[in-house]
């Protein structure tokens, strides 16, 4: 559930709540389950699994309006 928290800043509680809910139904990885749905891409889940951007205090906000993987 940890990934969910910042997948949420990044693409929406209700779209991170369904990339959890799919993943542990398919048991797939949280990261399959998101891009095979489209919210994010493979660029957006590698600047935001950056062990700085996840483990430090940072602007995920920040990271959105430098290249959005947002849909």
């Amino acid at each position: 559930a940890g990934l969910a928290t910042a997948l949420n800043v990044f693409i929406g509680y209700e779209k991170a709540a369904s990339v959890v809910k799919e993943s542990q139904r398919t048991g797939k990885s949280i990261k399959e389950t998101a891009l095979e749905k489209g919210v994010m891409t493979e660029a957006g889940w590698r600047k935001l699994m950056k062990p700085k951007n996840i483990t430090a205090p940072s602007d995920l906000k920040g990271l959105i309006r430098k290249g959005s993987p947002k849909k």
